[in-house]
């Protein structure tokens, strides 16, 4: 059985952030393999390891399985190896590849409930809260930096009418 869109999208909000941002470039924006590792400032081989890791970990929300545990890193590269042949290759006969497949087909539905649900979090009053909360600490930095540039600045005051003029070696 196919999953529908939104069990998709489930699923990959269910996802680590890294892991989603990774599986939304490289499914729904169809960014290439060299373009990816280049942007994570990866090699391939490695990004063909951290996508298996998404796509297990998608497969598995969308299952209703908990995330599977790393597996050791020399079993691991087979298996990534072979998820690229098959992304590559259109294959998609089961497990991982299989719910990638289903991601790509249903790209616009998917990433039309990705859109509606970042409008909802930036409409939303968390999100005011938090720009809000945000402005106050920048506001509370700069009073404090100025606070102390002020101290420093009558510290050398100071000093300057205990000691007089600091003399230039010229």
């Amino acid at each position: 059985m196919t999953p529908d869109a939104p069990a998709l999208h489930r699923a990959l909000a269910s996802l680590q952030p890294r892991q989603a941002r990774l599986l939304v470039r490289r499914c729904l924006d169809g960014q290439s393999r060299e373009a990816l590792a280049a942007d994570w400032g990866t090699s391939a081989e490695a990004l063909d390891l951290l996508l298996l890791r998404a796509a297990l970990a998608f497969e598995a929300a969308l299952a209703g399985r908990p995330e599977p545990r790393p597996l050791p890193v020399e079993q691991e590269r087979p298996l990534g190896e072979g998820l690229r042949a098959a992304l590559e290759a259109g294959r998609a006969e089961a497990g991982a590849a299989q719910a990638l497949a289903a991601l790509t087909a249903h790209k616009e539905a998917v990433q039309q409930a990705l859109a509606r649900a970042e409008a909802e979090a930036n409409s939303g009053p968390r999100r005011a809260r938090e720009a809000w909360l945000r402005w106050f600490a920048i506001v509370v930095v700069l009073a404090v930096a100025a606070w102390f540039s002020r101290e420093q600045l009558r510290a050398a005051w100071h000093d300057v009418q205990q000691r007089g003029w600091p003399q230039t070696g010229r």
